[in-house]
């Protein structure tokens, strides 16, 4: 058969093996070729671009069809017989053909631009007239997909000039003269700048555009503003920021900006004094993202702690204890830290912890349940057990209770959300990682005389369970091993960068390049669960460590023990790896048990499950050599609590806190009431607002996952008719904004007996 495409515009794709006639003397080797394939009854393809030879071959459209097939190249006719009108004069012959309208399906209300802009660039396209509330998608499709072909960009670009009669911001995206992105970008950098000066808008070229709503498209802003980050560190460079200047700024500033926090972080610097719980408030409630959430928690940090003595705690049950050592004596720990303050009164509650520690750990080594971090072999074993489930076991060799808050914000940036709040577990005594971290790995709490690593017992406490489960030190065999075994349980990644860089550091341990190390932890553990999603599985994360870590004072001395003794070593790899370091915080003593003074806490063998007795110096001393940088071995909080995370890569379902209202509201004077906030999430509930019976009150400070707290707030005279008072909190929990309303059973005082007159019972102000 012969197929003869008449193409005068030349908008078609040339065939393969095709005659051309693209000039008149193309048309006696045209006609040749046509008698030999009639002769020899071959197929061939003619394309004429020559209107003559078009002319000249006119005798073959009589020809029947089972022989010559006649095709005019005419898109718009394409158009037309498809759509039923004419295409945009601005739709071109080649770009039509390029868009093969005769292969485009029609939509139900008829429109050929939209059903040509939807088969190309999909659904959202497909609008006659765009609902406004599809903006946001829009934008992020446009930002999300790679920019289309001109013939496709010309036809969205006119379905934005029809959209922008009802949408101002449409005409953004079809005015640019380059691709559609930068429209968007533009949109989205006014949006959230749209509050600075008008002058520097214009400067930036932002000035006039349309307001949106960024909507759904806030973890969008902070990509848009990234080219504006110098610009945007000039404009805040050049502006006042005296005592006064934070309300003012964050006011004005969007909140999805690095520079704009950067800008308040350099006030925080010169104004510390300023910095208070109100103050970090407004930061969280500006600064939401999970990206600065690290950040955020930072400048909460700097903020110093009321002091909670030990002795002050009602009462000395093991939840108070450890309730109180995270909440009050780690964050104030910290505080004095950074700012090289007294620490006399922090190392006395120290001490009277470590005497409650000696009195309760003989007990918990006997309990199923007890806050040890042994007892995390077994939630691993019950997270082993689960369906479809893959669990990644990462131990961090040193993790103290701030790394791990750290650590939990970090991973929040990776989509990974912790399953339930953090909670405080104490390390095998004497903390050390060559005790508690072995002891960690393999579910035994008496350790082991053997000359072997910690790793070749981790390996064979789960052979000998027969549960399929890789350790190693490194990520990417980790990585391979979920892609290559199937039949693989879960993966155990041992990592000790914070301990090494812990014991080379005189200062906190919380500065960047501690979050740097947290934030690639962070980075592997998502890459981790990115295997597992990858071959069908779902991941349960399980973090934890052996044991924390402390600073001793410049003043600390060394003590000499009062018995002959030998170092405790405190090694985790294989013996011949590497040279063990010793301990300085703790010391083995063989045979009987010593004599010891004052100075000294015992852990006797028998009741610690030692093989030998160990000696521990009170308070600020130390053994041996002492190390300049931290140390561990001892029995103060911040060395024997660390954090057990527990993260899904499916987020945890929310549940709005529960608030309780307490006291008598008054009709007539003002009155004080008592808020209790239960927060039952992982997360933080952060940038807290009340409003009570329409009256919006302070901010309350932010209340850790799982947390508890009472607050005594004044109250204006109530004007409920009801015996209730309404009530709404604001808050935002895991990067996500909530609002729960409530109603309050509480009666309103309105009469007083004690104002002197009868009559004045019944006033109502």
């Amino acid at each position: 058969m012969i197929t003869i495409l008449h193409d005068r515009l030349g908008v078609l794709p040339p065939p393969p093996q095709a005659v051309f006639a693209r000039k008149t003397e193309d048309y006696v080797a045209v006609r040749r070729a046509v008698r030999v394939a009639l002769d020899l009854g071959q197929a061939l393809t003619v394309v004429v671009h020559d209107p003559q030879v078009s002319r000249a071959l006119a005798d073959l459209r009589t020809y029947p069809a089972a022989l010559v097939v006649w095709r005019d190249a005419d898109p718009r006719s394409d158009y037309r017989a498809r759509f039923g009108a004419s295409p945009d004069p601005r739709l071109d012959a080649a770009t039509l053909a390029a868009l093969e309208p005769a292969q485009v399906a029609p939509l139900a209300h008829g429109d050929g631009l939209a059903a040509l802009a939807a088969h190309h660039a999909g659904p959202l396209w497909g609008a006659v007239a765009l609902p406004e509330a599809s903006l946001p998608q829009l934008l992020r499709q446009i930002l999300g997909d790679p920019p289309p072909p001109p013939p496709v960009r010309l036809v969205l670009r006119l379905q934005c000039e029809r959209w922008a009669q009802h949408i101002p911001a449409c005409r953004v995206l079809a005015d640019e003269p380059g691709e559609m992105a930068r429209g968007a970008r533009r949109l989205l950098q006014h949006a959230a700048l749209c509050r600075y000066a008008a002058d520097w808008l214009a400067t930036q070229q932002l000035a006039g555009l349309p307001v949106i709503a960024p909507g759904s498209l806030a973890d969008l802003l902070t990509a848009a503003l990234e080219p504006l980050d110098a610009a945007i560190t000039d404009y805040w460079a050049a502006r006042s920021a005296g005592a006064g200047w934070l309300a003012g700024a964050l006011a004005v500033m969007s909140g999805a900006s690095a520079a704009e926090l950067r800008a308040v972080e350099r006030w925080c610097d010169r104004h510390p004094a300023a910095l208070d719980d109100a103050a970090v408030a407004a930061i969280e409630r500006c600064f939401g993202s999970n990206r600065f959430r690290m950040s955020v928690a930072a400048l909460r940090n700097r903020i110093q702690p009321p002091a909670v003595p030990f002795a002050s705690l009602d009462d000395h049950t093991d939840a108070s204890v450890l309730d109180w050592a995270t909440r009050s004596y780690l964050p104030r720990f910290r505080w004095l830290l950074r700012h090289g303050a007294d620490r006399q009164a922090l190392l006395a509650d120290a001490e009277a912890f470590a005497e409650w520690l000696l009195r309760r750990y003989p007990d918990w080594l006997h309990q199923e349940h007890a806050p040890l971090v042994v007892a995390q072999w077994q939630q691993v074993r019950d997270a082993l057990a689960e369906p479809d489930t893959l669990v990644i076991w990462v131990v961090l060799d040193a993790l103290c209770w701030w790394h791990g808050e750290l650590l939990a914000a970090a991973c929040l940036q990776h989509g990974l959300q912790p399953d339930r709040p953090i909670t405080p577990l104490v390390a095998m005594l004497p903390s050390v990682t060559s005790i508690s971290k072995r002891a960690l790995l393999t579910g035994v709490p008496e350790p082991s005389l053997r000359e072997r690593s910690i790793i070749a017992d981790a390996e064979e406490t789960f052979r000998k369970k027969q549960i399929a489960v890789q350790v190693d030190r490194q990520i990417m065999p980790l990585v391979a091993a979920i892609h290559a075994q199937p039949a693989l349980r879960g993966v155990v990644w041992l990592d000790n960068r914070i301990d090494t860089l812990a014991h080379a550091t005189s200062g906190p341990t919380d500065g960047e390049s501690f979050i740097g190390v947290l934030r690639e932890i962070a980075g592997s553990i998502r890459q981790l669960c990115d295997a597992a999603a990858a071959v069908g599985r779902h991941a349960r994360v399980i973090i934890g460590s052996d044991h924390g870590g402390t600073r001793l004072p410049a003043d600390a001395r060394l003590r000499q023990p009062p018995v002959p003794n030998q170092n405790l070593a405190d090694h985790w790899h294989d013996p011949a790896d590497e040279p063990s370091p010793l301990c300085d915080r703790a010391i083995i003593v063989e045979g009987a048990r010593p004599t010891v003074d004052d100075g000294w806490h015992l852990l006797e063998a028998e009741r610690f499950l030692l093989p030998w007795h160990v000696l521990v110096p009170r308070g600020a001393a130390y053994v041996g050599a002492r190390r300049t940088g931290w140390t561990h071995g001892g029995l103060w909080p911040e060395e024997v609590l660390v954090p057990q995370i527990v993260l899904g890569t499916r987020a945890a379902a929310h549940r709005p806190p529960v608030l309780r209202l307490s006291g008598v509201p008054s009709a007539i004077d003002d009155a004080t009431l008592v808020v209790e906030l239960e927060n039952f999430n992982a997360g933080a509930l952060e940038a807290v607002t009340l409003v009570l019976d329409g009256v919006l009150h302070e901010p309350l400070p932010s209340l850790p996952g799982g947390g508890h707290a009472r607050h005594a707030i004044a109250v204006p005279r109530c004007h409920s008719a009801a015996a209730t008072i309404d009530w709404w909190l604001e808050y935002r929990c895991l990067g996500d904004a909530y609002r729960t309303p409530g109603p309050a059973p509480l009666a309103v005082r309105r009469l007083h007996h004690d104002d002197g007159g009868f009559d004045a019972m019944f006033d109502d102000g």
